[in-house]
């Protein structure tokens, strides 16, 4: 594993999930969330996980690539992003529409939005990481 490429992929996945979920969540959802204001808290939460949560979700989702690169570009991060975000996004839709009473267009909406967000990291890890030197398959 190229360890300074990946650290410096995870820094821009790292900022790519906090800016995006800026605009997601203040930007496009903001006025939904207004309507639902005893499901969601306005302020005075833990704010600060909000910039904690992507660090894991930057460093395990840049790991988990680095294990099965194969170094077929930007498809390759596409078909990554996309398989990711239904494996994080499609139960998180199932759990939330069985068990919560946010309104169905606000949970497609997240549905659809972290998918997006996904999508595009898995496209700024595939051009972006590189390992150090041609690896060679290993036998595990």
């Amino acid at each position: 594993m190229n360890v300074k490429k990946f650290w410096l992929v995870c820094l821009v996945v790292y900022l790519w999930n906090v800016v995006a979920n800026i605009i997601v969540h203040i930007g496009i959802l903001g006025k939904a969330y207004d309507n639902i204001p005893d499901l969601v808290r306005a302020s005075g939460g833990p704010i600060w996980l909000n910039f904690i949560a992507p660090i894991f979700f930057a460093i395990l989702f840049c790991y988990i690539f680095t294990k099965g690169y194969e170094n077929r570009g930007v498809g390759e991060g596409f078909r990554y992003g996309l398989l990711m975000g239904l494996i994080l996004c499609l139960p998180k839709l199932c759990y939330d529409m069985a068990n919560h009473f946010y309104p169905a267009g606000v949970v497609w909406s997240w549905f659809f939005f972290n998918l997006v967000i996904a999508i595009i990291a898995g496209i700024l890890v595939a051009a972006l990481y590189k390992p150090a030197t041609a690896e060679a398959p290993t036998t595990e």
